[in-house]
């Protein structure tokens, strides 16, 4: 099987609606019995199309992408690989219900730490990058070796531009739920905005964080280590590990490295409005995570995506995507 699209999602609870179903659905998607991964791999009766549910956090993304691209029943070396999922977004940035197209992923997870109640006074942060002496400082000469080599991935530009192009004319759904919350963070007007295509960096660790002190720390994390290229936008759980693998399966043939996107629409912010603490924010009834963006974010995610696949499918010709 040679796909043209190897879609990735990262979850699909048993009794409702997540990342996947709306795809399923909408692109006639079955079931690949006989596969390397059971219950988890899909293709259209085409055969175009290849879609995978990697699972949450990026441990298992890693793990079923590289079983996935080390599987010769596929040939996966010519496709576009899309990342698509739900994240959090910095409300300064985006409103809920808005679609992410990064153009960078940073790690945030290799990393020292010091528990916050211990740090010096001086210091904003107690997670340092590896090998370095205070926060948001180069490691040593010879401490760079243990993670800033592998903690970020400029996605590839040409693409990124083509996909902006093919996403711009996608009208996106909007709900009340989601715009009354973005009304509450009214130091904000752009989070009570109706959602948009937006192109900035997506920080990716497998903490679910949350609070206007970590969203700080999001923000500095990204400059530091984009040397001030790249604006944080939002945040997810998975995409280090997915992009780590993708970069393997490249080394090796099995991928193209200049075929990739990663999209993220806006499910809830990653900090609460001014005056709230973090706690009332992020935990809902049942102590469930706090996402009114949901719905939206999993339709508008969908639509983009779609829009996207679509047009790479009409265009048989490579050469006729470039922007």
């Amino acid at each position: 099987m040679k796909p043209n699209i190897v879609l990735i999602t990262q979850f699909e609870p048993d009794d409702s609606p997540g990342e996947f179903s709306r795809f399923r659905e909408g692109l006639g998607l079955e079931k690949i019995a006989d596969s390397c991964l059971p219950d988890l791999l899909f293709a259209n009766r085409e055969g175009s199309i290849l879609a995978l549910i990697a699972g949450v956090g990026a441990v298992q993304t890693a793990t079923r992408i590289t079983a996935l691209g080390l599987d010769s029943r596929f040939d996966l070396s010519q496709a576009l690989w899309i990342i698509s999922g739900i994240a959090g977004g910095d409300p300064a940035r985006c409103a809920l219900g808005s679609v992410a197209l990064a153009n960078w992923c940073i790690d945030g997870d290799l990393a020292w730490e010091i528990d916050g109640r211990e740090l010096p006074p001086s210091w904003p942060t107690g997670i340092l990058p590896l090998g370095a002496n205070a926060p948001y400082e180069s490691p040593a000469e010879n401490g760079g070796v243990f993670g800033i080599p592998y903690q970020k991935v400029e996605l590839p530009k040409s693409i990124l531009r083509w996909a902006e192009e093919a996403a711009k004319n996608t009208p996106l759904a909007t709900d009340s739920l989601a715009h009354n919350e973005g009304e509450r963070y009214r130091e904000l007007p752009g989070a009570s905005a109706d959602p948009g295509v937006q192109v900035g960096a997506i920080l990716s660790a497998v903490r679910f964080w949350h609070g206007s002190l970590m969203n700080q720390w999001a923000r500095e994390w990204v400059d530091f280590f984009t040397s001030g290229e790249a604006v944080f936008l939002a945040s997810s759980m998975e995409d280090s590990g997915t992009l780590y693998a993708f970069r393997y399966l490249c080394e090796r043939g099995l991928a193209h490295p200049e075929q990739i996107l990663l999209i993220r629409a806006i499910s809830n912010f990653t900090c609460p409005p001014s005056g709230e603490s973090a706690v009332s924010t992020l935990l809902d009834h049942e102590e469930e995570a706090h996402m009114p963006g949901y719905d939206l974010a999993l339709e508008n995610g969908y639509r983009v995506t779609s829009s996207i696949i679509r047009r790479w499918l009409s265009q048989a010709d490579p050469a006729s995507r470039d922007a």
